[in-house]
């Protein structure tokens, strides 16, 4: 905003309408009072030499090594002395002369010294005529290409804005007086958190177009302006995290995969620090942890992440999210991290209510797949096989592709010693996609050196070393299996070492017990690889692990696409006049709401914005269209007849609307539900009366 209306001004000053440059030159300074330019050409276009100095003074101030503004200033002064020096009393020494702009007495002179003094007096007040004409006579547009010129003279004529950041402190030097100018920094008016918003959304809508056409790239380019101008706006960091994720896609080099990753996370990390009640943020976290644990090796690197996963995983369901994986996430994160009888009985659970609930219309394939997985963790391999088959027949069912169960289907066969028909598998699977995906070749090198044909495995370890980043796991094993057939216990005792840090405690648990025992029958140790320093999260409270049963209501069909927020914060709500938007509250964590007493609904606002000029409308249950419109507040806002609204499980549709003719931003809306239990007891949820 302020370099546009500098440039403006620029326009006026060189179309000889200094006023209008003046104004716009004082409304930069107002925006940002660090502008060298802007102090420097309003300084030009005042005609009191006194407030030129203060502008010049004011550059020299932000810029001590400024070279125009100490031409200029030198200029000023040198115009002044003259005039100063002869009004001095006969005799006086220059020493005396007063600091402030104050004239000595003057003694009576005789008439031919009057008269000398007089003609001295009209030469020089024709000199300084002159001179000032050539600043500010006929032609100022003169004036400012001289400014262009010597701020750039390479630019044109064009004046650059110079880059607030990058300035030297203010006020290095305070002039002993301060002559009237046009701008008074102490007042300069900040501007509220709506306007900055309203500066910044062309700025998010070109970031989001990026984003929908997947120039994700160029859209972290526009998020980063967006996050300079509005550092605590969650949303803005949320959006970015997507974008690094989404250059993982393409990534084919190893450091540039992690750089992207722990950048998006560190922005998904940030988004949860200033808006810690959106469930969606922790899911989106998921996506990038789970990034992070494909590209590390060692269990040491990964383990503490899955922890993380799962904390995130809960969270994001306790506070409500549109995680596309349903609450089956909830008992894979628990399989990956360790915990395989708890997602056992998680998997069962959910796959029993799936099967009963008339919804769910089509058969899930991933949760047999898991199922499958828990069971050989736990060492049982044959149902493991059995529910690892209805996985596959159920993925081929919903038209999706079954590599991800046939691959687990290929290492419990091998668990089960049916190598042949793992064999089979995998080899068809590298048959009709050769490249990529390296770690296929290191399980058929494993197959090969089960069937005896050490040549054919060495042969896949190498092709296999050339398509993926991954050096240990499979690989390490089958070579130290080889080395030891070879005579060689050294070598072999070295990468079972390294193949036991990086199997996998879950889907290569009968691999990894293999590995273990010939590592003792060698004598061995095991490695404690040191780990990958990663940024520190703030551990999340996990909530109790119940209700398995839980799946997220089918928003009505008028409303599509409704933004899911927590009873315990909504984070910022931003309304164009005559823009609305549909929010879906629920409570944290998963409750049977039997009797509503009483729903609130709490107002954050900006102290700039006193009267809010909007309207909620809420759903009726019955499916009716949105009515009972009321006028929110700042502060607590109690709904009439909220039974209407809210149903058993605390959910309720809130319709928002702007109806002023200025912007309206709401940093945060929280909500409070007063219920009774059938037994009298009365409970609330969401924020407390004391918040």
């Amino acid at each position: 905003m302020s370099d546009e209306l500098f440039r403006q001004g620029v326009s006026a000053a060189r179309a000889g309408d200094l006023d209008a440059a003046r104004k716009l030159f004082t409304e930069v300074l107002k925006q940002n009072p660090r502008h060298i330019n802007a102090w420097l050409a309003l300084g030009h276009c005042l005609p009191d030499p006194e407030q030129k100095k203060y502008c010049f003074s004011k550059v020299l101030s932000l810029d001590p090594e400024h070279e125009m503004a100490n031409r200029l200033l030198q200029e000023l002064n040198r115009q002044s002395a003259p005039v100063a020096e002869h009004s001095l009393p006969p005799g006086e020494p220059k020493d005396n002369l007063p600091s402030h702009r104050q004239q000595p007495t003057r003694p009576k002179r005789p008439t031919a010294v009057i008269a000398v003094t007089i003609t001295g007096c009209v030469i020089g007040a024709v000199l300084v005529g002159v001179l000032l004409y050539s600043l500010l006579g006929p032609n100022p547009p003169a004036f400012i290409d001289q400014i262009a010129q010597a701020i750039a003279p390479d630019s044109g004529g064009q004046i650059p804005v110079a880059p607030a950041n990058t300035l030297p402190p203010a006020w290095t030097k305070t002039p002993t007086t301060s002559p009237t100018v046009y701008i008074s920094p102490s007042v300069t008016p900040t501007p509220g958190l709506a306007q900055l918003y309203l500066a910044s959304n062309p700025d998010i809508a070109k970031a989001l177009q990026y984003m929908e056409s997947g120039k994700y790239a160029q859209a972290i380019l526009v998020w980063d302006k967006v996050i300079d101008a509005l550092p605590d706006y969650a949303e803005a960091y949320y959006q970015r995290g997507i974008c690094y994720y989404k250059l993982l896609e393409n990534q084919r080099f190893l450091e540039e995969y992690l750089g992207n990753a722990e950048q998006s996370y560190a922005d998904f990390t940030t988004a949860i620090e200033l808006s810690p009640t959106i469930g969606d943020y922790y899911s989106k976290r998921v996506d990038t942890l789970d990034a992070l644990t494909g590209a590390y090796e060692f269990r040491v690197d990964k383990e503490p992440l899955y922890d993380q996963v799962l904390e995130d995983i809960l969270q994001a369901y306790s506070l409500g999210n549109n995680y596309t994986w349903g609450t089956r996430s909830v008992g894979i994160a628990l399989l990956n991290a360790g915990h395989c009888e708890m997602s056992l009985d998680y998997l069962l659970r959910l796959e029993k209510e799936k099967t009963a609930n008339d919804r769910e219309t089509t058969p899930s394939g991933s949760i047999p797949r898991f199922i499958a997985q828990a069971y050989s963790c736990l060492g049982q391999n044959s149902k493991a096989v059995s529910y690892n088959e209805v996985a596959i027949e159920n993925i081929i069912a919903n038209g999706d592709s079954p590599r991800d169960a046939l691959v687990d289907r290929v290492r419990i066969l091998h668990a089960l010693g049916r190598y042949t028909e793992a064999f089979e598998i995998i080899d068809t699977w590298i048959e009709e996609d050769p490249y990529y995906r390296g770690w296929r070749y290191y399980l058929r090198a494993l197959l090969y050196y089960e069937l005896d044909q050490p040549d054919l495995a060495y042969e896949d370890l190498n092709s296999g070393f050339g398509n993926t980043w991954g050096q240990y796991g499979v690989r390490a094993y089958v070579l130290g299996r080889l080395a030891l057939d070879d005579g060689d216990k050294d070598s072999g005792l070295y990468w079972l070492q390294l193949a036991e840090a990086s199997l996998s405690e879950i889907t290569e648990k009968y691999l990894l017990e293999q590995t273990r025992e010939e590592i003792r029958r060698l004598g061995g140790t095991y490695l404690f690889p040191t780990p990958t320093p990663r940024p520190k999260v703030a551990s999340t409270p996990i909530p109790v692990i119940a209700d398995y049963l839980y799946f997220p209501p089918t928003p009505p069909a008028q409303i599509p696409q409704p933004t899911q927020v927590n009873y315990l914060g909504s984070g910022m709500v931003f309304l164009l006049p005559s823009e609305s938007e549909v929010l879906l509250f629920r409570p944290h964590g998963y409750h049977t709401v039997h009797e509503v007493v009483a729903l609130t609904l709490k107002i954050t606002a900006e102290e700039s914005q006193d009267d809010l000029a909007i309207t909620a409308s809420f759903l009726p249950l019955d499916g009716r269209n949105f009515e009972e419109s009321i006028e929110l507040m700042a502060g607590e806002n109690s709904i009439a007849e909220p039974q209407q609204y809210v149903n058993s499980e605390g959910y309720f549709y809130v319709l928002l609307l702007n109806l002023g003719v200025e912007p309206i931003i709401i940093p945060d809306i929280q909500a409070r539900l007063d219920t009774l239990l059938p037994d009298g007891t009365q409970i609330s949820y969401g924020y407390t009366e004391d918040e």
